[in-house]
């Protein structure tokens, strides 16, 4: 498992990497485990501090999962094959609820993106602090945690990687607060 450094103290994130990263074909992908603080089955939060340079849209790259096929479902973030974002979270092994975006991804523009699962409420996608995405029908009560490796840049058994650098990704078991969405969003970038 790579090691983790925690860079966000102030909102308690379960994990997060606090050094640059980036894949692509040529680097692939980073493996994070299956370690326990990724196990979620309620409430949770995503961000990341990313700049996509490209990405083959046909294979629907994955920027983070923890996700494998069915019978192994979980959570992630992608990108369609019509290029918008997709945030999705299984209330089972064997099933998937999506929220699928209606804006285009941004490449080549470091962006702010946060994903929020508030179980039976409902999901979101926030880009730079904006919400730009949200669904409240048939949000699961809960969701399912496969034993597979949390992936940035994949999917296990699709390894699918765009091309990209993250600057900072964290995870928390929780739905962040908007002043707290406003605060990651707003930080400065590194690069």
């Amino acid at each position: 498992m790579k090691s983790l450094l925690i860079t966000l103290i102030f909102l308690s994130p379960v994990s997060a990497m606090g050094a640059v990263r980036t894949v692509n074909q040529a680097q692939n992908y980073v493996d994070f485990g299956n370690g326990t603080a990724f196990g979620y089955t309620g409430a949770m939060s995503i961000m990341m501090k990313v700049k996509i340079t490209s990405a083959s849209i046909a294979t629907e790259p994955f920027l983070i999962s923890k996700c494998g096929v069915s019978g192994a479902r979980g959570w992630g973030l992608q990108i369609t094959r019509n290029n918008f974002l997709q945030f999705f979270v299984a209330p089972t092994a064997t099933t998937i609820l999506n929220l699928t975006g209606v804006n285009l991804v941004r490449y080549e523009v470091p962006q702010t993106i946060i994903c929020t699962y508030a179980p039976s409420v409902e999901m979101a996608i926030y880009i730079n602090g904006i919400k730009m995405e949200s669904r409240t029908d048939s949000v699961p009560a809960s969701q399912n945690n496969p034993a597979v490796a949390l992936l940035l840049g994949a999917r296990v058994s699709a390894i699918t990687v765009p091309t990209a650098t993250f600057e900072e990704v964290a995870t928390w078991g929780r739905v962040l607060t908007a002043s707290e969405i406003a605060i990651l969003s707003n930080r400065v970038s590194k690069s």
